[in-house]
């Protein structure tokens, strides 16, 4: 259609303009409906070999390409989110160009409105961002192939875990606040009350405490654990910096810790141990697909926490790191 115009409705159905000879076998829409550029309109039987018609000006839709599809279509998997992008409209009369550049590679985070890719035509090249944040999981064209208006272009994967929301926001963080933004923080704010965390120094390994977590933002964590930890390295710490910790979190991840077994600061009553994200295969809804995964450990006092407490309080961990805006909403 017209340049900008990504959709219309269907008012009549009649004989249409085929782009091939032979018998109408099925109509993908129904009159009074809106279509999209590039969704499948009707199918024709050539020759005795069906095929599938796309609209006029969306060019030839590759069979991957679902009928009716919009230009970014969400399809959950488990508790997965995918989002297909396609192929947005160029000038007008154009239905196809060819890839010339992928900015990003398959297993990379993407922003929403990023740059991903460039399409070249004979009048304009176009570029085509992501709608969505995430990970882009597959790419279904090669540079230097020609791909038409309306085909599926590329798939993120849209996850609210904790690497997208660090990755997303660390830059502008960092210049409003001068802090870092890391994991630790958010592991503190899913936890409670007063918070041994283990710090490197020197002279060798300290647990002050962040105390009042459950008052405090991520970003109140993450300012008293810079601030802790500027103390720890300066050997300034004292006695009291300390004292009074209920729990320890130590990120052994750091140091490159695959997984281990965190030991008691007695007289508390847990220590959760974190450990180094790598990306690992894991079965999706009986798909085999790649994800950054860290493995934790809760060690715990059983005379004062029964082992059902222990693991809700670890399974309620595990769903808030996954997700923070649970954190946000108190979900």
């Amino acid at each position: 259609m017209a340049d900008s115009i990504t959709e219309g409705t269907l008012t009549k159905w009649h004989k249409f303009n085929s782009a091939e000879s032979g018998t109408v076998l099925e109509y993908f829409a129904k009159e009074g409906e809106t279509v999209m550029v590039g969704s499948n309109l009707f199918k024709v039987d050539v020759d005795g070999v069906a095929g599938t018609v796309s609209k006029p000006g969306s060019g030839s839709v590759p069979p991957a390409t679902s009928a009716a599809a919009p230009a970014t279509a969400s399809a959950p998997v488990g508790d997965v989110k995918l989002v297909i992008v396609k192929t947005p409209p160029m000038a007008d009369s154009i239905t196809e160009g060819t890839l010339t550049k992928w900015h990003k590679s398959v297993g990379e985070y993407v922003a929403r409105d990023e740059p991903i890719a460039t399409i070249e035509t004979d009048k304009v090249d176009v570029t085509v961002n992501s709608a969505e944040s995430g990970i882009i999981m597959e790419a279904f064209a090669k540079e230097g192939e020609t791909v038409s208006v309306g085909s599926n272009l590329f798939k993120v994967d849209v996850n609210g875990n904790l690497i997208e929301f660090r990755s997303k926001y660390k830059e502008a963080v960092l210049d409003k606040h001068g802090v870092k933004l890391g994991f630790m923080d958010a592991f503190i704010k899913a936890d409670f009350v007063d918070i041994s965390v283990a710090v490197a120094t020197p002279k060798g390994l300290v647990t002050p405490v962040v105390r009042n977590c459950e008052g405090m933002s991520i970003l109140d964590c993450e300012k008293e654990l810079a601030a802790l930890g500027a103390k720890a390295k300066a050997n300034e710490i004292t006695i009291e910096d300390l004292a009074g910790g209920t729990f320890t979190i130590s990120n052994g991840g750091v140091f490159g810790s695959l997984y281990g077994t965190p030991v008691i600061n007695q007289p508390q009553s847990a220590i959760l141990g974190m450990h180094a994200t790598k990306d690992r295969a894991v079965v999706v809804n009986g798909q085999v697909v790649v994800r950054p995964m860290m493995y934790v450990a809760l060690t715990y006092d059983h005379r004062l926490i029964d082992g059902r407490e222990a693991v809700t309080f670890l399974v309620r961990v595990k769903e808030l790191i996954e997700d923070p805006r649970r954190l946000l909403l108190e979900i």
